[in-house]
Formats: C-alpha cells, sequence, structure tokens
C-alpha cells in the first residue's frame, strides 16, 4: 500500500485484515493499525453497534508477500485500548501517523 489507510474491511458477518500487524498474548490477540481517525471511528462503530447481530466475526488475513487469503476463524471483536507508545518513538515517526484518542 501506497499511504497510510485502515487495512480491515468488515462486511456482514466477515472481516478481512490486509497485511496485519498483530500482537499475540496469553490473553488475546490483538489487530493493530494505523488508520485515519474517520476510518477507525467508523471500523469502531461498526463492530461496537454490530456485536450482538454478529457476535463474532469469519476472520481473513492477507499476509505480506501472499497472493492468498487465509481464514483464521470465527473471533469475537472487541475494542481495547492500548497504551501510548507515541513518546516512546521520538523523532522516528514519520509526521503522517495520527494518534487517535
Amino acid at each position: 500500500m501506497d499511504n497510510i489507510c485502515l487495512r480491515v474491511q468488515i462486511i456482514k458477518n466477515m472481516a478481512f485484515v490486509y497485511e496485519p500487524f498483530s500482537m499475540d498474548c496469553p490473553s488475546a490477540s490483538m489487530i493493530l493499525d494505523w488508520g485515519s481517525p474517520t476510518d477507525n471511528q467508523t471500523t469502531a462503530r461498526h463492530i461496537s453497534d454490530n456485536a450482538s447481530i454478529h457476535p463474532f466475526l469469519h476472520t481473513f488475513i492477507l499476509p505480506v508477500n501472499k497472493d492468498v487469503w487465509y481464514y483464521i476463524g470465527a473471533h469475537t471483536w472487541k475494542l481495547t485500548r492500548l497504551f501510548s507508545v507515541w513518546s516512546t518513538l521520538g523523532d522516528r515517526v514519520s509526521p503522517q501517523i495520527i494518534q487517535v484518542d
């Protein structure tokens, strides 16, 4: 992708994640992504508004340098807040990257 954009598309009960950046820990797996504030808010609203209708999303990923989508299962998607990493990154952060509160 040439620019910073949200790489998650949710259609009904399916989620498609293009070149995911994820973090796994014992209690959860998280998809982390850059997106415009509008894209982030739209996706967050869709997840929260549709949680009762679609309690899980059939999740597909397209990894870096692959030409095939992989089905990774039916997952419950929840919104979560992570600590702010911006102060730890210093001057290495591109000015195009936006923090969304």
